[in-house]
């Protein structure tokens, strides 16, 4: 019998001290100040942003190319081995002044999107991926005809270019992440230049 009240007694103290457990859980404290944790929105001027010399690409209407296969072909043919210098110059026949345009970014410190508050009406990153494989491609075609300056100034530009868009001043995921699949690439196409 003594121990049927011991183990009464015991139940009973859990009992208590578990309702005390819940009891001082519940009881409302006072929240942590974050927002000193999220990083500041920058305010880059235009002379000092990237974006600036792509802007044209994310107005309405424009069409990098008339058929948006073409971005992926280009990245399917600088990672293979296989190289034809024609189907090469042919992907990079329709880049006119892209190419340009993407080092003349990379001049600039920081890359500031202009983007609407509404997430639905951010910029598509597909011209910004397209760019980058253009850079790519066309490192490529000056590192197999031997010009290996002139495919590092390149490959150096498409990894500048990769770590500002990564870096953007809004510091939005979506951009670190295409920025980093971007810089991805680029060191992919350094192994394959050290390789070949």
């Amino acid at each position: 019998m003594n121990w049927i009240k011991k183990g009464l007694f015991a139940l009973g103290l859990g009992i208590a001290a578990l309702g005390t457990l819940i009891y001082i859980g519940s009881i409302d404290s006072d929240s942590y100040d974050d927002l000193g944790l999220q990083a500041p929105i920058e305010d880059v001027p235009d002379e000092r942003n990237g974006y600036t010399a792509i802007a044209y690409m994310f107005e309405d209407g424009f069409e990098m190319f008339s058929d948006w296969g073409h971005i992926t072909a280009l990245g399917d043919y600088a990672a293979q081995t296989d190289w034809d210098d024609a189907v090469a110059a042919e992907l990079l026949s329709d880049s006119g002044g892209y190419i340009d345009s993407a080092i003349l970014a990379t001049a600039s410190p920081q890359f500031k999107f202009e983007m609407a508050s509404n997430p639905e009406d951010y910029p598509s990153y597909l011209q910004v991926r397209a760019l980058q494989r253009l850079l790519i491609l066309k490192t490529m075609v000056e590192a197999r005809a031997g010009d290996m300056n002139r495919a590092v100034e390149l490959i150096a530009n498409a990894i500048t270019f990769s770590q500002l868009v990564k870096t953007e001043s809004r510091h939005l995921r979506i951009s670190y992440l295409n920025g980093s699949n971007m810089e991805a690439w680029a060191l992919q196409c350094i192994q394959r230049m050290l390789t070949n």
